[in-house]
């Protein structure tokens, strides 16, 4: 229902104006004169439409009502209030449980027992006697049924005895999937214990000569994600801060002073140390950032993929019997790149990978790098790294020849 607000309606005024307002055949009235009234004077003069006939008579002859009628005297029966009388209520009783019978005096019925005939035991034909009768008559010689009588009946066992062989476990020794999941973590500590793996395995290899160890290891993938790591940018990585590279001078300024003490047999109670730092600056010092880790991990993954490449090539050749050339060895490239590596650390990683994997076949490739660096690297540790690993080439080519010779 809508609600309407009765003082608005009561004193709401209509607002009309000229343009709403309509004229139909207008009137003035002249005023009476000597007391009757005179007949209404037209302003316009204007053609009045005639009325139907009958309409007029539709309003002068008066509707005539009926009388109404009396209405009769209601009975009595409807006055008069009648009573109902409401039957009582009618209760249900619960049913008396029954009276259990006592086991005991249950009567028990005995099962009838039908007598039947005896049943006569089978009779027992020899085996001998049976063969003899399935041979048809016409064969049926004294000779054949003698010889049917001697022979005996091979019998199959109706039991074997079954052997049940122990379920084998089928589980490869090493889940390359989880190997690679390791070496693509981005904990740098999971990778370098993924890589320990590898390089033990590459040692126990190199001690029993037991391919066995290290062939799981040579998938396609797991190379590329060795690789991988060695290949990483580290430049973009938070390097150590200037106080922690100070701090970690002046350790190891103290620690080469404390050696040479030692060497002269100076009780360590009367060592005298150039700096003295606190646990916590030592502490500090220790802590590796992330271009730490990641470069510490880039050596562990040359000497992994050192080993990788060197028992791969090994196994191509005991197995085949070919030589692999350097350029088909997995690995050797991303080696010699990290020659170039803008850490010494990691370009003295490299030249120790190389002297593992290097072979008198790979001479004329490997000679020239090695000397370039001789000539040309600005540390003095590469510099000499480079000169042993070279040197270890020209003995291994001096072998060489020395066997081909024999």
């Amino acid at each position: 229902m809508v609600n309407i607000d009765p003082i608005k309606c009561a004193h709401q005024s209509n607002n009309y104006n000229g343009a709403k307002i309509v004229i139909n055949n207008p009137v003035v009235n002249v005023p009476c004169q000597e007391g009757h009234r005179e007949p209404e004077k037209r302003i316009y003069e204007y053609p009045e439409t005639p009325l139907p006939a009958g309409y007029s008579e539709h309003f002068t002859n008066p509707v005539i009502i009926p009388d109404g009628k009396i209405v009769p005297k209601e009975p009595e029966s409807v006055i008069t209030p009648v009573k109902v009388e409401v039957p009582k209520p009618v209760y249900m009783e619960q049913p008396t449980p029954k009276e259990e019978v006592p086991q005991e005096e249950a009567i028990i019925q005995e099962p009838v027992i039908i007598e039947q005939a005896p049943i006569s035991e089978p009779e027992i034909i020899p085996v001998a006697e049976t063969v003899t009768n399935n041979v048809p008559e016409q064969v049926k010689t004294p000779e054949v049924t003698q010889a049917v009588q001697e022979e005996p009946i091979k019998q199959e066992p109706l039991k074997q005895d079954i052997e049940i062989i122990p379920p084998s476990n089928l589980e490869p020794k090493v889940d390359y999937t989880k190997v690679c999941a390791n070496l693509e973590s981005d904990n740098y500590d999971v990778q370098a214990i993924q890589l320990k793996e590898i390089v033990d395995a590459g040692a126990e290899f190199e001690k029993t000569k037991n391919a066995d160890v290290i062939k799981p290891y040579h998938v396609e993938q797991i190379f590329i994600d060795i690789s991988d790591i060695v290949k990483k940018d580290t430049s973009v990585l938070a390097g150590p801060t200037e106080a922690q590279i100070q701090i970690r001078e002046k350790f190891i300024a103290n620690t080469v002073a404390a050696m040479k003490q030692q060497e002269a047999n100076i009780p360590q109670e009367q060592w005298k140390l150039p700096y003295q730092l606190t646990e916590q600056d030592v502490n500090y010092a220790q802590i590796l950032t992330d271009k730490e880790l990641a470069e510490r991990n880039k050596n562990y993954a040359m000497v992994a993929l050192a080993i990788m490449s060197k028992t791969f090539v090994d196994r191509v050749e005991n197995e085949t019997g070919t030589k692999v050339p350097i350029t088909d060895v997995p690995g050797m490239a991303t080696i010699v790149n990290a020659l170039k590596d803008p850490n010494f650390a990691i370009r003295m990683g490299a030249l120790e990978a190389l002297s593992y994997m290097q072979r008198a076949e790979y001479a004329r490739e490997l000679a020239p790098i090695y000397e370039a660096i001789i000539a040309t690297d600005n540390d003095a540790n590469v510099k000499m790294a480079a000169e042993m690993v070279y040197k270890d080439l020209n003995n291994k080519i001096n072998a060489n020849s020395t066997q081909q010779a024999a």
